[in-house]
């Protein structure tokens, strides 16, 4: 993935039915998001304010007491899209030239 992400994302758009045309805004660049919900959520709608606030130790107090977690996606939902995905596992490694056993398919 890291010598052409564009071929790399087109061949995993292509595997999941997408426009291979698309291109992400931000494509170079790895895009994780590891905060709670609170935190995300804080961050977001309290701008400049909230930066400074979210990364400090009162972000990490958001991630403790996650207020928004009963927000998060079902187990019932989680379990019905690995039904689907987790088949093609082994496809979409083969794409992107990745292991993917760090997803952890198998345990919420």
């Amino acid at each position: 993935m890291v010598k052409s992400p564009e071929k790399t994302v087109r061949c995993v758009y292509d595997f999941l039915g997408l426009d291979t045309d698309f291109q992400p805004e931000v494509l170079h660049e790895p895009v994780h998001k590891s905060w709670g919900w609170t935190r995300i959520v804080m961050h977001y709608y309290a701008a400049s304010f909230s930066k400074r606030l979210a990364r400090s130790r009162v972000g990490k107090v958001f991630d403790r007491f996650d207020f928004l977690r009963s927000r998060v996606i079902k187990r019932n939902d989680i379990e019905f899209l690995r039904s689907i995905y987790l088949p093609e596992r082994q496809e979409l490694e083969a794409i992107i030239g990745r292991d993917l056993t760090c997803w952890n398919y198998g345990e919420l």
